[in-house]
């Protein structure tokens, strides 16, 4: 993966974190200022200018398609667990945690570095809220329809049909 892309990815979960901690409505124009402060805040090495809107557009496809419901509680971005940081937490009203690891390009879905750290979010998730713990949605915002859905015990289903695609439809 570039640097630019990685740094794209880093942006994106942080914009994502930052609005969906407020679940209010969010507008293009909204999302375009909001990546534009964050751009600010934490610039780029380059293509401030095309990445402002490619982090807007990643931030609107997660918010709209992914985000469960309002009446699910948002645990954090960059939420602390024993082996790492997960990209956004959430928890619905009945106790069910569920983590969602956001992947700006869809090949990261399946590589091994994706995979291991997938592995330790689903320890840490079943250590932290056992049988609470819904599992680990890996989310492609490239190409949504790829995602996956990562159970406690490890096996990895396609996200659409598992019951956890949560938000929209495409």
């Amino acid at each position: 993966m570039s640097c630019l892309q990685s740094q794209i990815g880093v942006r994106v979960h942080t914009l994502v974190g930052a609005l969906a901690e407020e679940r209010a409505p969010v507008s293009g124009p909204v999302l375009l200022s909001a990546a534009g402060r964050l751009l600010r805040a934490r610039p780029m090495t380059s293509g401030n200018r095309a990445g402002r809107q490619r982090i807007a557009s990643m931030a609107a496809l997660y918010l709209r398609t992914f985000a469960p419901p309002a009446d699910w509680r948002f645990l954090g971005a960059e939420h602390p667990v024993a082996t790492g940081r997960v990209d956004i937490a959430w928890q619905a009203t009945d106790g069910t945690v569920l983590f969602d690891e956001i992947k700006t390009i869809t090949r990261l879905l399946t590589d091994d570095v994706a995979r291991e750290q997938v592995d330790r979010y689903l320890a840490s998730g079943t250590a932290m809220y056992g049988p609470m713990f819904a599992g680990v949605r890996l989310l492609a915002l490239a190409e949504p329809q790829t995602s996956l859905f990562a159970l406690p015990d490890g096996q990895r289903i396609p996200l659409r049909g598992s019951g956890w695609w949560l938000g929209g439809e495409l």
